[in-house]
């Protein structure tokens, strides 16, 4: 969804199939906004990087972990529904320690990159 001045958001099916398109580059998000929720128990299996822009992560409910990668990694805590992490363009991140936790994202989706964990 692009949140910009002047324009609208669009509902999008997600499922599987999406994700792989989206992963492949089969979905052109270039200057708009992706906005979607999950559920994480566990640790995510990878890291994932957005080169376009932030990444808004706000938990919804459970707990989790945000470990944000670079010269020094940093932990973020999100113990209580509506904490979350901005995600600086261009950083690696993942959840830890998750538990039960339904998460909201809100991100700069084009050229989204994943790594195993």
């Amino acid at each position: 969804m692009d949140v910009g001045p002047g324009r609208r958001g669009a509902t999008v099916a997600g499922g599987p199939e999406f994700w792989a398109r989206l992963m492949t580059g089969g979905v052109s998000l270039q200057g708009d906004w992706l906005m979607t929720s999950g559920t994480a128990d566990g640790d995510w299996p990878h890291w994932e990087m957005h080169p376009q822009g932030e990444e808004v992560v706000m938990l919804l409910s459970g707990s989790a972990d945000l470990v944000l990668d670079g010269d020094e990694p940093t932990t973020h805590e999100l113990r209580e529904p509506l904490d979350y992490v901005l995600v600086p363009r261009g950083t690696w991140h993942r959840a830890v320690s998750a538990k039960g936790a339904q998460m909201l994202f809100l991100t700069a989706g084009a050229g989204t990159q994943h790594r195993p964990a």
